[in-house]
């Protein structure tokens, strides 16, 4: 299932696109929908999205994949990432100052999978 949690439009930036998202919204807006399907065991992986939330890209967002998606609903199945957000953590978002780190804390923040050539 695709895009966790948050997607823009393609023509409006989507590979520099930042949901601010408070943490209440989050919680009440964003995040049933998906607790609901993992719980009901409808999907069996996730896509982490191209975009980013709060400033975080979502392929490096470690509160999201792995404090609430992992941790707190012991999700186990696998999670991907978008093609080119693991690139763009560095490229786009600046979160890191290279490619490998920004491979490191996309790993580490729970992608298991990567839909590109960066790892």
């Amino acid at each position: 299932m695709r895009h966790f949690i948050d997607y823009d439009d393609p023509d409006n930036g989507r590979f520099s696109f930042n949901a601010i998202i408070s943490d209440a919204d989050l919680r009440i807006t964003y995040l049933p929908v998906w607790k609901k399907l993992i719980y009901e065991k409808a999907i069996v992986g996730i896509m982490s999205a191209i975009s980013a939330v709060n400033g975080i890209s979502s392929a490096a967002n470690k509160y999201l994949l792995n404090d609430v998606l992992r941790n707190e609903w012991n999700f186990t199945a696998y999670v991907i990432s978008d093609c080119d957000p693991v690139a763009d953590v560095q490229k786009s978002f600046h979160y890191t100052a290279t490619l490998e780190q920004a491979v490191a804390i996309s790993v580490s923040s729970g992608n298991d999978i990567n839909c590109d050539t960066e790892f």
